[in-house]
């Protein structure tokens, strides 16, 4: 009698974990492009008509970094991304997550509701669509439908973030480390953090930290990890790291300021490392180019300075193929005493040819399925760095 009532308990909690489960699976994301913005109203009323609940709503305008993270599955397959890309960030966009009020999948109403992705064909064969009513062509198609429940999950979460991340990057000079954390920091509503930019702001401010740093940087020494990670932590507690997280650029950069982080226990959800060749890093350093008058930088290969001013750009002392080599001898001496102390790394590749945004779509990858689990510092045990080891 007593299995028969587990049993019964144990299948009424099954159909209500199943039940559930298919609820959450219903929401979707349906985005209404700028061309179609002025008929907000009337696609309202027809999702209305049609069965559908609107869970919440509201108007974005979107970064780049936020339109690869909407269109990843794109990237490199969709001869059009780029020109969706410049359209969904070209002006505001409505934002919807829909449910359906009846047993129907929400997903393929939507995409029945929506008609042909041409509304010319919408036109046509779907007169009453919203692409047909309210579309101009490919790109300007008035709405943008979720492909599936796993994309309207990034998709959702990227218009209404709930997720905290908090995301250590690790790389060599010149990898790209401070552009790939400006496009996190931008696409998932982090706090940039970069101990370079904290020291200056330290010194400019004349904060006890900014002092003692100065003292150090008058004397031509190296800044204590002591007093680094002093201010990296003190930085990690303040409101804006704490509510919205938070991605480190290039710290911890030593064995002891790693260890600091995790004495001071910094939960750390995701860790990253850009890898890139000598020869790659070498060739964008010893090929960049400033301007003295405005600040920007180019590249004599890459992203040349157009020929007006081309002549006015110089090559800093320190872009040198000798001076690279020597950072990266420091750099590849330190990098493996801190990825010890880390549980598991992420790596991501940084190719001669490829683009940040090759780059970026790599970090997505790396950072959508770490969500929703703890992958940062670990504990020191020889078996799991063997492991650590072997896996790199």
């Amino acid at each position: 009698y007593q299995r028969r009532v587990h049993g019964d308990r144990l299948i009424g909690l099954l159909r209500l974990f199943a039940l559930v489960s298919k609820m959450i699976k219903k929401q979707a994301l349906a985005l209404v492009l700028p061309e179609a913005y002025k008929y907000g109203t009337t696609i309202l009323s027809k999702l209305n008509e049609n069965g559908f609940a609107v869970v919440k709503s509201k108007s974005v305008r979107f970064t780049k970094g936020q339109a690869h993270r909407i269109l990843h599955p794109g990237y490199k397959k969709d001869p059009k991304f780029n020109d969706k890309i410049h359209h969904l960030t070209s002006d505001l966009v409505g934002c919807i997550v829909l449910n359906r009020t009846d047993d129907k999948d929400c997903i393929e109403e939507l995409n029945k509701l929506a008609g042909p992705e041409d509304p010319e064909e919408a036109k046509r064969t779907h007169p009453q669509s919203l692409r047909a009513l309210c579309g101009l062509d490919l790109i300007r198609n008035a709405v943008y439908i979720s492909q599936d429940y796993n994309s309207a999950d990034r998709e959702i979460e990227t218009c209404f973030p709930t997720k905290r991340r908090t995301i250590v990057l690790f790389g060599p000079p010149a990898a790209g480390k401070g552009t790939q954390s400006e496009l996190l920091s931008e696409t998932y509503n982090l706090v940039h953090i970069s101990t370079g930019d904290l020291l200056r702001d330290h010194v400019r401010r004349g904060t006890d930290i900014g002092k003692e740093v100065k003292r150090f940087l008058d004397k031509g020494e190296l800044v204590p990890d002591g007093l680094i990670t002093k201010m990296a932590l003190d930085r990690l507690k303040q409101p804006d790291c704490v509510n919205q997280g938070w991605v480190l650029d290039g710290f911890p950069r030593t064995a002891g300021q790693a260890q600091s982080i995790i004495d001071a226990g910094v939960d750390i959800s995701l860790t990253i490392k850009l890898e890139a060749s000598a020869e790659n890093l070498i060739a964008r350093v010893t090929g960049r180019r400033f301007d003295p008058q405005t600040g920007q930088i180019y590249h004599i290969v890459w992203r040349p300075p157009p020929p007006e001013i081309a002549k006015r750009c110089i090559q800093r002392s320190d872009d040198t193929e000798e001076i690279m080599r020597n950072r990266l001898k420091i750099y590849n001496a330190t990098i493996e005493a801190v990825s010890h102390d880390f549980r598991e790394i992420q790596p991501v590749y940084c190719t001669e040819n490829c683009t940040a945004w090759d780059v970026f779509h790599q970090v997505i990858d790396c950072v959508e399925p770490a969500a929703d689990r703890n992958i940062g510092t670990r504990k020191k045990s020889t078996l799991q760095r063997d492991r650590l080891k072997s896996n790199l």
